[in-house]
């Protein structure tokens, strides 16, 4: 990757963690959860692949390395896996839409083996062929754990990109995601960090529609950032998060979703507010490292993604530091998380329990929710969470905080758009 000589960006300041020592030697912009799906080939097909993230543009354009979360495979055959949850897939021409603006695709996700193995080989030779760098997937778990390494305005860059255990997870001999287990994850960071790298560790996990990370996703993410890394990010919420500076490192605990647009937009479905709702961020480096976060907030839409502006702006801002600050309050994050494992959990067990009886004894697809349950590590966190506060007779003091999780969850922004 090369620094783009661009016009002057359309610049943002969220937060700072020191003042520069230097100028501005390395920018890096990050998005978040992208998946074109059905409505992405009729964009590509109406000739429209430049005007998704044309609003987007300005922001993007002075970054050196643009990095998105393509949370979709681009199979050539249609061919669902059997899994609990949806399987996603995107025409592979709708690959077209991010280029000129994005520069690595992120696919370690729990969708990218939606269509098989074949279908992650698909994705991968696709985005390749367009251009696109790829990490976080591969043939193998070797190869899908491999970091992506580059020279970025002249300094080396290495990124490392992690999915929690869920579907379509890479083994030694299978294509797939590569999966998440930390202490190796840690050394593998360390020592891109030992060797003068500028290391970014982009994971993918957490609990769907809950707008904070876990205690211990929180946890995981810092000892990334103690391990090495020079840069944290963690997508899949579907819904923003805050972010921190740990030790002088940023940690950005979910950008949102950046365009994941309804496979038929004259028939919508119902979707949480803030699935519309995200924002790029854009880390500053100098010669000392991070230094500061800009933020670019947006509303998606069915055809493209716009920046807020003015109150709505502030607003979006606004609720981001909200919830920044509850993450660094450790007592009132378990407290948030608590709650979360009341009000999510119970029906989560169930549907789980509930599928051993709603499928024949013979039918193995019965146990893919138990399945999932055990070895994703927010479905486990989230269950095991709820028996414990159940066990200790707390269920309904953890529940005084759901009325919060609700507000949270449908934020009265300004509209704008």
């Amino acid at each position: 990757m090369k620094t783009k000589n661009n016009p002057k960006p359309d610049r943002r300041a969220f937060c700072a963690f020191r003042k520069p020592v230097s100028p501005v030697r390395l920018r890096i912009a990050v998005g978040g959860d992208l998946c074109p799906g059905p409505h992405g080939a009729t964009i590509v097909r109406e000739g429209r692949t430049s005007a998704v993230f044309a609003p987007l543009a300005p922001f993007l354009a002075d970054s050196d390395l643009r990095i998105v979360q393509f949370e979709s495979p681009l199979p050539a055959v249609l061919a669902p896996i059997p899994k609990s949850g949806p399987n996603l897939a995107s025409a592979p021409e709708s690959a077209e839409i991010l280029r000129g603006y994005f520069d690595v695709a992120l696919l370690a996700n729990n969708h990218i083996g939606d269509h098989g193995p074949k279908g992650v080989l698909d994705t991968i030779r696709e985005l390749r062929s367009r251009g696109f760098a790829t990490v976080g997937a591969g043939a193998n778990r070797s190869e899908a754990e491999a970091p992506l390494r580059l020279e970025v305005a002249g300094r080396p860059v290495s990124i490392l990109n992690f999915a929690e255990f869920e579907f379509g997870i890479a083994d030694e001999t299978t294509p797939g995601a590569a999966p998440q287990h930390p202490l190796a994850d840690a050394r593998a960071v360390a020592a891109e960090a030992d060797a003068g790298r500028i290391v970014i560790v982009i994971l993918h996990g957490g609990h769907e529609r809950y707008p904070f990370p876990s205690p211990r996703l929180r946890d995981l993410c810092r000892a990334f950032a103690e391990a090495g890394a020079s840069l944290v990010v963690n997508c899949h919420e579907h819904c923003p998060h805050g972010v921190e500076w740990h030790g002088g490192i940023p940690i950005i605990y979910c950008p949102g979703n950046l365009w994941f647009p309804p496979d038929d937009p004259a028939s919508p479905p119902k979707r949480p507010f803030l699935w519309h709702y995200g924002y790029l961020a854009k880390v500053l480096f100098d010669d000392d490292g991070p230094f500061a976060i800009d933020l670019l907030p947006y509303r998606s839409g069915d055809d493209d993604v716009r920046p807020l502006e003015g109150e709505a702006c502030e607003a979006f801002l606004g609720y981001v530091r909200n919830l920044s600050e509850t993450i660094l309050d450790s007592a009132r994050l378990q407290a948030f998380f608590d709650a979360w494992c009341v009000k999510s959990g119970s029906p989560y067990l169930k549907g789980a329990l509930n599928a051993l009886q709603d499928h024949a004894p013979d039918d193995a697809t019965r146990f893919l929710p138990i399945r999932n349950l055990f070895t994703c590590e927010s479905h486990h966190d989230l269950v095991r969470g709820l028996l414990k506060i159940s066990a200790e007779d707390r269920v309904e003091a953890a529940s005084r905080l759901c009325d919060e999780i609700d507000a949270l969850q449908n934020p009265a922004f300004p509209a704008n758009l």
